[in-house]
């Protein structure tokens, strides 16, 4: 019959080595849980910024049209006051006119590359939680691996203890 004293050991071991292996899986439970949460909200995220460029895309669109409406009344005003008092539209009228027409078109333009990059801004920004979601999911699977690695080492270590 063995010593008291090898009981114990036996026993500190074991309960070390459980201890160990709980440990650990509770770690790899944690790990695994807040890499899925990154991921969940990087997707939402990006979800997000998609929706964003979506209803950029759509307000852009909608701006333009009334801008352009907005225009054509005040072309078609301008026409109209010039011609009351000529009854002609030549020489600088006509330059004038055409002028503020192209000036009217590139202020339209120029909103619409403002409103193009706004979105691109928006898309660049979903694919960054894209990649942040990745990185997330390739945490989550490398926490498992590391968890399942430490929990089999404790066993282990706890054997040989």
């Amino acid at each position: 019959m063995a010593d008291p004293f090898t009981w114990v050991a036996i026993g500190t071991a074991v309960i070390s080595a459980g201890t160990a292996v709980y440990t650990n899986n509770e770690q790899k439970k944690d790990a695994k849980a807040a890499a899925q949460f990154n991921e969940d909200q990087a997707d939402f995220n990006a979800k997000q910024q998609r929706n964003a460029a979506t209803t950029a895309a759509n307000d852009s669109r909608s701006n333009a049209l009334r801008t352009q409406e907005t225009h054509r009344k005040y072309l078609a005003s301008l026409r109209t006051k010039m011609l009351e008092k000529s009854q002609t539209i030549e020489g600088g009228d006509r330059d004038f006119l055409n002028e503020a027409t192209g000036d009217l078109q590139l202020r339209v333009l120029d909103q619409g590359v403002r409103d193009q990059r706004q979105q691109a801004q928006y898309f660049n920004n979903a694919f960054a939680y894209d990649r942040q979601a990745a990185g997330a999911a390739f945490q989550g699977a490398q926490a498992s691996t590391a968890g399942s690695i430490n929990t089999g080492a404790a066993v282990l270590n706890g054997f040989s203890s």
